[in-house]
């Protein structure tokens, strides 16, 4: 999983994949996500979002030795 931050601090973020202030690729497997990042102050409601792509694994074929 990797750490999620966002400024000002304090906010939630929210999305496939989101679990807390972390994203989790093997959550969300590959694909592409909106993550958002959403703070209150003062009364206001501030959104900010963020594409994350996941590639899906490799495919290895076997090692011939000859």
């Amino acid at each position: 999983c990797v750490n999620l931050v966002g400024t000002p601090a304090g906010g939630t973020w929210s999305g496939t994949g989101v679990s807390g202030s972390q994203f989790c690729p093997n959550t969300s497997g590959p694909g592409t996500f909106t993550l958002t990042y959403t703070i209150t102050q003062n009364g206001c409601t501030f959104t900010a979002t963020t594409t994350v792509i996941v590639n899906p694994n490799p495919v290895l074929s076997p090692i011939q030795h000859n």
